[in-house]
């Protein structure tokens, strides 16, 4: 991608460089989480691979990843397509419960990696080679310990086994020393059922963008939102659904869990509770079948770990202004020392937590993401304007319909056609068209095409 002054992009060159590419085939080995998944030649590739200084293989695999990964960036309609699997998690009423696992092809793997690195590290200065952890790594709190990123050229995150051990470590002489001290009370213990398949991508899409440098050009920018878009939302394959079983596993892949009553409410002195985020399965299950891309970020892929870290900093910040205290995080588990449980009011204060992670979740019941790009912060957009964005949705999702009251939004489309709600009539808009909603009607869209509808839209309050 070249400007009009035909430079290239820095962040692309980077990006599509031989020493970016041979990093993610370095560490190879520290992401492939799911090897036995892998198909046959791709596991023969990744035992060929151990020998990171076969020139000749190298070299044909970075032209193999670098391919990939123009085709992503430069094909709007190119996603990740993942494979899903199911491994065995635990009985529940009698019934196995399966943990949905993603794969896809090695080379997509290398070049996901290679992708990932421009938002985990700093572009490494030509003298100085050496890996340095980005503005966004670092925003990872040090009681976070799973999924952290390694600055080590051969692993891509700390062993796994190594911080675990930290975080129990940590976590049990944090007990023993308040047991002793008193300072705090309770130990509460939350984890997040279904954890990866209930992120909302859409949240960590813009919390990631509101960090990226602001010195980066306008063409580094538009890259950047391009790879996290391509990292965030990837394409199921479900393979052929063949055979009964594969059908049930369809069904329990699209399925939501429901809030569960908490373990030992009363237990006095230490307390134990599950979370679990609430998502409507209706829309869900027409996320799934209509938009025919991953529930929520693919667990099993390396993008997933870091993303799943980011998403758990918005989490974590619910869960610390309702528990103040000492906290330990491994991913979506956590153990937090407080005074602040309500015994009589500890129902309501996890149904408060709930209530919160679901607020943020919410994008008017659509199906599928929907992506909005302020093009005024809100000191430039003044009293009467609430949002003047520029707004994109992908082939088969949609923005929800919703009503306006107080206030005007008007769309102006710049690309794509789709399907226009407007009140009780649908008709369809396309490149150039002007929409109006006035205060008190309702309106919404939903992309049955084949390429995203990018459009402008401009609420004004009355």
């Amino acid at each position: 991608m070249k400007s009009k002054t035909g430079q290239e992009s820095k962040y692309r060159e980077h990006l599509l460089s031989d020493i970016n590419i041979y990093l993610a085939i370095y560490s190879l080995n520290s992401y492939i989480f799911e090897y036995n998944l892998l198909k046959p030649e791709d596991r023969h590739l990744y035992h060929q691979l151990q020998d990171k200084f076969d020139e000749r293989l190298v070299n044909e695999v970075i032209i193999d990843v670098r391919k990939r990964i123009k085709q992503l960036l430069d094909d709007p309609d190119e996603f990740i397509q993942a494979k899903v699997y199911f491994k065995p998690k635990k009985l529940v009423d009698g019934k196995l419960e399966f943990r949905p696992l993603h794969t896809t092809d090695l080379i997509t793997q290398i070049a996901i990696v290679s992708m990932l690195h421009l938002f985990v590290y700093e572009i490494p200065d030509k003298e100085n080679p050496k890996l340095t952890l980005s503005n966004l790594s670092r925003l990872i709190p040090s009681d976070f310990y799973g999924n952290r990123v390694s600055v080590k050229p051969e692993s891509l995150f700390k062993p796994w086994k190594q911080q675990y051990q930290k975080y129990n470590q940590n976590s049990n002489d944090a007990l023993k020393k308040y047991h002793t001290s008193l300072e705090y009370k309770y130990e509460v213990t939350l984890d997040l059922e279904n954890f990866f398949p209930t992120i909302n991508p859409v949240i960590i899409y813009h919390y990631i963008i509101g960090y990226l440098p602001a010195y980066l050009s306008e063409q580094d920018m538009r890259l950047m939102k391009t790879v996290l878009r391509k990292l965030l939302f990837c394409k199921l394959d479900f393979g052929k659904p063949d055979i009964e079983f594969t059908e049930q596993l369809r069904e329990q892949y699209l399925k939501i869990s429901k809030h569960k009553t908490p373990k030992n409410e009363n237990d006095g002195q230490q307390n134990t509770v599950n979370i679990e985020k609430i998502e409507d399965t209706e829309n869900t299950e027409t996320v799934a079948k209509s938009c025919k891309f991953v529930r929520g970020i693919p667990q099993g892929l390396p993008q997933s770990y870091f993303l799943g870290n980011i998403y758990m900093i918005i989490v974590s910040e619910i869960f610390r202004s309702t528990f103040t205290g000492v906290s330990y995080f491994y991913v979506d588990d956590s153990v937090i020392f407080t005074n602040d449980i309500q015994e009589e009011q500890f129902q309501k204060q996890l149904e408060n937590i709930n209530e919160q992670i679901a607020k943020k979740e919410q994008v008017n019941g659509g199906a599928g993401h929907v992506l909005m790009e302020a093009l005024l912060n809100e000191e430039e957009r003044g009293e009467h304007c609430r949002i003047f964005s520029q707004v994109t949705i992908e082939p088969g999702c949609e923005l929800g319909y919703h009503e306006h009251h107080g206030e005007t939004e008007t769309y102006y489309v710049l690309s794509g056609s789709a399907t226009y709600m407007d009140n009780d009539k649908e008709y369809e808009i396309k490149t150039g068209d002007v929409t109006f909603c006035k205060d008190g009607d309702g309106h919404g869209i939903k992309n049955h095409g084949t390429e995203p509808i990018v459009f402008v839209a401009l609420v004004l309050k009355k």
